[in-house]
């Protein structure tokens, strides 16, 4: 009898302590479900200058968040490569992207926090950045990242009639465009003689960034202390972690706050 008291008071402390478990990760839950859904966005700015060259906007929603950065620039100035990319403690000022008006890293997980996991992001080499982070927030589940790039593209030379006074026309239609040549190699002297040519195409492939992560806490937050709005982003020129003056930056606001 004794035996199966205990028995008894021990699966019954058991039970106890897995339901409290279960409504700590409801609770936990609920939380981030509660999250008001906020987007603050701005627009990327030379170094110092008034050219616009992209935008770049954060979503949080729930257990759901985002982080979309698209820009195209001078690729003699967003040089091909992997370029930092991290929120300043200050706001831009007078155009001014360096660290002196910016400020540092805005951190306050601490050093070996993630920045807000901005981290770093890749430029192609006609000037242009395409990322994307996805972010699941989810405390029972464990953490990672996963992510895709740009495909490869099929990239075949293309036909082109070319006439006798130097211009061209793309071939549709090249059974067509072959059975007209035949034509009018059979007439004197025809006018509008023309020659078949093969041409290289314009086969870039802009580059594109799309990683998914699973954490068990938001990477950012658009409102409280800890909020990025009203703080610099600023794309670096170099990937290693020192501060140089900026490539480009800009200031977060809520949308709502946007003029």
């Amino acid at each position: 009898k004794q035996w199966y008291q205990r028995r008894v008071a021990i699966t019954a402390g058991g039970y106890f302590r897995y339901n409290m478990f279960l409504f700590l990760c409801l609770f936990l839950l609920g939380a981030v479900h509660s999250v008001t859904a906020l987007q603050a966005k701005c627009r990327m700015r030379l170094h110092k200058n008034s050219t616009k060259i992209g935008d770049i906007v954060f979503n949080s929603n729930g257990n759901t968040q985002s982080m979309q950065f698209h820009i195209k620039g001078d690729p003699k100035i967003i040089t091909e490569g992997i370029h930092g990319l991290h929120i300043h403690n200050n706001p831009v000022k007078r155009k001014d992207c360096s660290p002196s008006a910016t400020g540092d890293y805005f951190n306050p997980a601490g050093e070996s926090g993630m920045h807000h996991g901005l981290g770093t992001v890749r430029a192609g080499a006609r000037g242009e950045v395409n990322q994307i982070n996805n972010v699941n927030v989810d405390p029972l589940k464990e953490e990672g990242i996963s992510g895709v790039i740009e495909g490869q593209m099929a990239c075949m030379p293309e036909p082109y009639m070319l006439f006798q006074d130097g211009s061209e026309k793309k071939i549709i239609n090249f059974e067509k465009a072959q059975k007209r040549l035949e034509k009018l190699q059979k007439k004197e002297n025809p006018s509008n003689l023309y020659v078949i040519i093969l041409k290289e195409p314009d086969c870039y492939n802009p580059v594109s960034n799309q990683d998914t992560y699973t954490l068990h806490s938001p990477l950012f937050v658009l409102e409280g202390e800890d909020s990025i709005v009203g703080k610099a982003v600023v794309l670096q020129g170099n990937e290693d972690g020192n501060m140089d003056d900026g490539i480009a930056c800009c200031t977060l606001k809520l949308v709502s706050e946007e003029d």
